[in-house]
């Protein structure tokens, strides 16, 4: 275990760092060979006599190497690959354009396989580790591993010791029952959740999100920008501004209100579209629900915590980590296959959710195996001691058998 466990946001409350790992630095060296040759390239000027041309080379190419350097050197420390006492972590980043986080339980670690990739690697002591899962992604790889065959023993001991540690008693105790308190809302109230929904919504144990106002904003932006186009000018023609000089005043405002009132069902459609899909995330399932408004189509997929595999997010660009939203995929093993939250807020919030009541599912699961399988062990000892209670039946005694005459 290292020294002094760092603390992650995604981390949870009980669970500790044991370990902590970096690609080897030879990889980061190798991509700061380009920022050093910009440094070295105004030297080849100096080589041919141009002096003149050396302070304007370094104006403009030392700024640009310095941002190289910084930017290979802050590249290579956000990649990193964790192991606690719970799950694999690899968290793959790159500053203001991507972010990704990949985990494997160590429940659902099957195999664990060290590979050199040529002899330089070898030299310099670092290699790949694929550690295979049960989930439908089937591995993950930790890539310019250094010291690979120490991590490689560390996760199967950890893999191990997970398999054969029941949980601790006060580990299942179940959380204490939470009161819950009716509210009569008013009329306003209801509106403003309706018109300005919130993109998390918790209510007792379950868990609602929207997908983010920015979604809703690429699809009504066009027509919100003509809706105010139209009712401008037709505020402009009931003032009697000669804007629409080719038809008779009543005839362009009634042709306003016209395509006014289209805008805006169109623009409510959109609205209701956005609002209508919602994901779901309970005590023990998760429901990705997708209705079209009108009654036009509607699509429920549901899937129990028992057949969820693996859960991962994905923030595919620098508007999408400015603003933080993402995408999270969760894995199944049953016929449903994936359910893709997409464009929620804060994907790792939504991903650490899910694998705590993840947890909390399998120690409930856990828990109901070992009271079942106490509540059988017990039943066959009142047996085997009511057996033992009982007298053995004695033989029926037989009449003599008369001579024969």
């Amino acid at each position: 275990m290292i020294e002094t466990s760092p603390r992650f946001s995604w981390l949870h409350q009980d669970e500790v760092v044991l370990s902590l790992h970096r690609r080897h630095p030879y990889l980061l060296a190798i991509r700061l060979l380009l920022p050093a040759f910009l440094l070295a390239l105004p030297a080849a000027f100096w080589v041919l006599g141009s002096f003149g041309l050396l302070p304007l080379a370094y104006l403009f190419l030392g700024p640009l190497a310095a941002l190289l350097f910084m930017w290979f050197y802050l590249d290579w420390q956000n990649d990193y690959y964790v192991v606690t006492d719970k799950r694999v972590v690899h968290v793959e980043k790159v500053m203001f354009l991507y972010e990704e986080r990949n985990e494997a339980m160590l429940g659902r670690i099957q195999n664990v396989t060290l590979v050199c990739p040529n002899a330089l690697a070898r030299l310099l002591g670092f290699a790949n580790l694929v550690i295979e899962t049960a989930g439908a992604r089937g591995k993950i790889v930790l890539t310019g591993l250094p010291q690979a065959d120490r991590v490689q023993e560390e996760i199967l001991a950890q893999v191990e010791r997970f398999r054969e540690e029941a949980p601790p008693e006060e580990a299942l105790v179940e959380s204490q029952e939470r009161a819950v308190v009716a509210r009569k809302r008013g009329a306003f109230p209801l509106l403003l959740d309706y018109l300005f929904p919130r993109l998390r919504l918790e209510e007792d144990s379950q868990v609602t999100w929207r997908k983010h106002w920015y979604v809703l904003l690429r699809k009504t932006a066009g027509p919100l920008v003509l809706l105010i186009v139209v009712l401008e000018i037709g505020v402009a023609v009931a003032l009697g501004l000669p804007l629409v000089s080719f038809l008779p005043r009543t005839s362009a405002l009634v042709l306003c209100v016209t395509i006014a009132s289209l805008l805006a069902l169109f623009v409510l459609y959109r609205y209701e579209d956005w609002r209508n899909d919602v994901y779901i995330l309970t005590d023990d399932r998760i429901i990705d629900m997708e209705r079209k408004p009108l009654f036009l189509r509607e699509e429920r997929r549901e899937a129990s915590l028992a057949m969820v595999q693996d859960v991962r997010y994905l923030i595919p660009g620098p508007v999408y980590n400015l603003l933080n939203l993402g995408m999270v995929i969760i894995e199944t093993a049953a016929t449903e296959g994936e359910f893709t939250f997409d464009w929620v807020h804060d994907p790792r919030r939504v991903q650490e959710e899910i694998f705590a009541r993840l947890d909390a599912y399998r120690e409930r699961e856990k828990r109901r195996e070992q009271e079942a399988q106490a509540a059988q062990l017990k039943k066959w000892l009142e047996a085997y001691r009511k057996a033992e209670k009982e007298p053995p039946e004695k033989p029926s005694a037989q009449a003599p058998e008369e001579p024969s005459a």
